[in-house]
């Protein structure tokens, strides 16, 4: 894993104090090698974390002179040694061992077609100089982030977007704010950020170098990845599909950790390594100062039965405060979930020993572990009785009154809409609440399990993924995430929703897969979520409860777009304890808060 720019420029003028400026922006997520390449009106800068093949040969920007072809490549391609097979029986030689090279001769023998046979985690850019082009590709599911810029003097592709402050002032963009106070993420193309986008998941682009046009094309398209078939062999497909998947991710010549949190899906990660190689793997854990919330007996019960090289990592409100700011720094944006940051802590620790971990993210999301998969059919016809029973009739009856909540909503919208999304209508100001671009996806898919799976898949898991990645590689670390393989989640989602889940049991497929392994009490047991005691942090203010002065300060920069008395009641109310629930509004605040100081204080500097 690594990170990369491609900056190109209508005058040609690349200074070297400028290429090594923003080489030094990305320097945390390749600490082994870097340089830069310029060609034309095109530099290409790039930082290497070495992970396959530590020789020089697998250095980056590599080229083949002979065609006029040089990359930049993030990521790990898990069949590559299959794909170099093929290319080697098609007369390719290569000088190195690693993956990179197989994407340059792959692009030789397939062109664009090279994205849709890779099967791993990537972005890269292959700048063509006989087609006057750069080719630029996402994978499938977003798991590598990356981002393009765009004006009439340059184009500007980068692995972060805090390179970008080297060149230009960066602005906050109010209808992503929007998004992000409701959903904690900004879905789709949007960042954050004004005029800064996200190359698309699934996509490849086309820069043409000379006249900055830009052409998009979907090589993968996960709505239509949805089909009703019926699979009798279905659970054993997709726990063999599964398991090559978590041992390809061990492919690695620096060795391997695992992220392991006591829940299902890190400890059968755990379980089937330590069984198919018979070695104890090192794992790390975050142990909270909340005995309610802590997970420390299944972790207890995975090491019992499946021993490993342990490693606990305690946390407190006060570990928690000293991070938060740091968090968002590397996150470039607000948390998508407060475990964000106790994800950096753990990354710091994991990257004192170890280059690569593995993790368990993605599991809910293309097995269905969340509780909206069982609520869909209440949340649906709430809102029908609420639309239907006339709202003077419900005013009258106490035990109605409720239903006001869902009338003239859309339900599915209300399944994964932040839950205090009420309080931060009336907090901020001038918001539009409709178009957002999870309502577009929703639109795409009819069967109502699929219609979450969908926003799952292609939007809350990216936002999951970009925090793995940017928190991780904060540290020179390489997150990988083998629950979201694009052959699993192909074969998974191909299946009838009727067959892939079971009401009223979530992850059900997976849970029969992991009786394999663990006992009924351990697969079926409550989903703790990673809840986090913020509300009683918020109260420590030594701890996270030290960022509520930030609303005092003349430079609160929340004020902008939100009604100031309204925090202040906020405040009140929370240390009255009249309302528990305010813990989580005002912790979003702040969240929302500390990110904007971020882009002010980025923006100071130039």
């Amino acid at each position: 894993m690594c990170g990369f720019i491609v900056f190109i420029k209508k005058d040609k003028i690349f200074s070297e104090k400028l290429l090594k400026s923003l080489e030094k922006k990305i320097f945390h997520r390749g600490p082994d090698s870097g340089g830069y390449l310029i060609k034309e009106n095109v530099a290409l800068i790039f930082r290497r974390l070495s992970i396959i093949d530590l020789s020089k040969l697998s250095n980056q920007p590599m080229s083949l002179s002979k065609y006029k072809i040089s990359l930049v490549f993030n990521g790990e391609i898990y069949n590559y040694l299959e794909l170099k097979k093929e290319l080697i029986s098609r007369g390719y030689s290569f000088r190195s061992k690693g993956d990179a090279e197989v994407i340059l001769n792959g692009y030789l023998e397939w062109g664009e077609k090279i994205s849709d046979k890779l099967e791993g985690m990537f972005t890269f850019a292959i700048l063509d100089l006989n087609k006057r082009y750069i080719f630029v590709s996402r994978d499938q599911m977003g798991i590598k982030p990356l981002y393009i810029m765009q004006n009439n003097e340059m184009i500007f592709i980068s692995s972060e977007i805090r390179p970008l402050t080297e060149i230009t002032n960066l602005e906050v963009d109010k209808k992503s704010l929007r998004e992000i106070v409701f959903f904690r993420y900004a879905s789709g193309k949007s960042t954050g950020y004004k005029y800064v986008n996200k190359i698309l998941a699934g996509y490849n682009y086309l820069v043409d170098i000379d006249t900055f046009q830009v052409k998009k094309k979907k090589y993968f398209d996960i709505y239509s990845s949805f089909k009703n078939n019926i699979n009798k062999n279905f659970l054993n497909i997709t726990k063999n599909t599964l398991f090559d998947s978590f041992i390809k991710h061990t492919q690695s010549d620096v060795g391997f950790a695992v992220q392991l949190s006591g829940g299902l899906d890190s400890s059968l990660l755990v379980a089937y390594l330590q069984r198919k190689y018979g070695m104890k793997i090192s794992t790390y854990s975050i142990r909270l100062d909340s005995r309610e919330l802590d997970e420390k007996q299944y972790i207890r019960y995975i090491n019992d039965n499946y021993p490993t090289n342990h490693k606990d990592i305690f946390y407190d409100s006060k570990i928690f405060a000293d991070n938060f700011e740091k968090t968002i720094k590397s996150l470039e944006g607000p948390t998508t979930h407060f475990g964000c940051v106790l994800l950096y802590e753990l990354c710091q620790n994991i990257s004192q020993k170890h280059k690569v971990v593995l993790t368990g993210e993605g599991a809910d999301e293309v097995f269905g572990g969340y509780a909206r998969y069982n609520d869909i059919d209440k949340v649906i016809n709430l809102t029908k009785l609420a639309n239907f029973l006339p709202k003077k009739f419900c005013d009258k009856i106490p035990r109605l009154q409720f239903l006001e909540h869902y009338r003239k909503k859309n339900p599915f919208l209300e399944l994964i809409t932040f839950r205090i999304f009420d309080i931060m209508r009336d907090i901020f100001n001038d918001f539009d609440f409709e178009d957002f671009y999870s309502k577009r996806i929703f639109n795409k898919i009819q069967n109502p399990i699929n219609k979450i799976a969908a926003y799952d898949q292609s939007v809350y898991l990216e936002s999951l993924l970009i925090r793995q990645d940017k928190i991780s590689m904060a540290h020179g670390l390489e997150s990988r995430v083998p629950y979201v393989n694009i052959k699993l989640l192909k074969f998974v989602n191909s299946i009838a929703s009727s067959q892939r889940y079971k009401s009223g049991i979530t992850k059900n497929t997976l849970k029969q897969i992991s009786k394999f392994f663990f006992s009924d009490d351990f697969i079926f047991r409550k989903k703790n979520g990673l809840n986090l005691p913020i509300h009683n942090w918020l109260k420590n203010r030594n701890g996270f409860g030290r960022f509520i002065d930030y609303f005092d300060q003349p430079n609160c920069k929340i004020i902008s777009f939100c009604d100031k008395k309204k925090i202040k009641k906020l405040i009140d109310d929370f240390y009255s304890d009249k309302k528990p629930y305010l813990g989580k509004v005002l912790a979003q605040l702040i969240n929302i808060e500390v990110w904007l100081r971020t882009v002010s204080d980025n923006n100071h500097k130039l």
